[in-house]
């Protein structure tokens, strides 16, 4: 006898079948993936061969004909710089020129007391050689021919101009040392009370480095004085600063000298004592608390009056 079959059990069977199914093809999907990334992967290459045109009349630069328009650049720029050079060489020359006459012109009595009418003729003739130079030859003269020239007119002038200038600057030196070694010798006075802790010797070393800057002013001078005044000085202005760096150098080491430690009075026994460096701070704190208000005020007069010395002694006011 044939058993019927319910709709329920047909639904299940369907959904059973489907299942199967599914799981059948997602097996076989792996397999596939699997397969593929087994097998090796093949790279085929092949050459090519590139042609490179151009169409139309504006066309790049090749490589060489890039080089050949950078060298010329550079060519026109070093023909254009060494042209301006010229033109400038030119123009300093001839101002140069126009310079010496005007300086012999307008300064005539000053330069007359340091050069002798010998030397001024020269130069000025040595000036008009070089203008009447300029005019007829110099057009077509190159840059090392004018500044040989420039150079050749500038000696002598050159010369003549430095002992004009010298002739004012070297007195106002010499003048400004001396002034600046009385200052010192004033100072070494002064300290004597203001900072005691300075010795003699300390204070001598100082004075017998300005006896030897006065000693140098005395032989130089003389020997300036001995000369002409067209004959090339002895020395210059700017020599003279120069004799103030040891003693610049000495006060700034001697004004930085730390002061000894005060010497404090103990109110209770009246006895003298000072601060040591084993003493502890307990100690050392009941000890200023005992301090009388008379031995504070002597040492408070006294710091103050060092610490005003010391801004007064900076190597640069001398």
């Amino acid at each position: 006898m044939k058993r019927l079959v319910s709709g329920k059990e047909w639904t299940k069977a369907a959904i059973f079948l489907l299942l199967c199914c599914v799981c059948v093809t997602h097996h076989h999907i792996l397999l596939y993936l699997k397969m593929k990334l087994q097998e090796q992967k093949k790279v085929h290459r092949r050459v090519l061969d590139i042609v490179q045109y151009h169409v139309g009349k504006v066309k790049p630069y090749t490589v060489e004909f890039l080089q050949e328009s950078k060298a010329k650049l550079e060519q026109l720029a070093a023909r254009d710089k060494a042209r301006m050079m010229l033109e400038e060489a030119k123009n300093n020359y001839e101002a140069y020129i126009y310079f010496i006459r005007n300086k012999l012109s307008d300064e005539e009595e000053a330069i007359g007391k340091i050069s002798t009418e010998e030397q001024r003729e020269a130069l000025l003739k040595a000036a008009e050689d070089a203008s009447e130079w300029l005019d007829f030859e110099g057009y077509d003269a190159d840059l090392e021919t004018f500044q040989s020239k420039h150079a050749e007119l500038a000696a002598p002038a050159e010369a003549i101009f430095f002992r004009l200038s010298e002739a004012v600057a070297r007195p106002e030196a010499v003048v400004s040392l001396q002034a600046a070694l009385l200052k010192v010798e004033e100072l070494m006075t002064l300290w004597e009370t203001t900072m005691p802790h300075i010795t003699a010797e300390e204070r001598g070393e100082v004075l017998a480095k300005v006896a030897e800057s006065r000693k140098w002013i005395e032989e130089h001078e003389a020997a300036q004085a001995a000369l002409n005044p067209w004959d090339p000085p002895a020395f210059n202005s700017t020599q003279v600063p120069l004799q103030k760096k040891p003693l610049e150098k000495i006060l700034g080491k001697l004004s930085k000298k730390p002061k000894p430690k005060p010497v404090v009075v103990d109110a209770k026994n009246g006895t003298k004592a000072e601060n040591e460096t084993n003493t502890t701070e307990d100690g050392a704190q009941g000890h200023e608390n005992t301090t009388s208000t008379e031995t504070k005020e002597e040492t408070e007069e006294e710091t103050d009056s060092g610490e005003v010395k010391a801004e007064k002694v900076p190597g640069d006011e001398l």
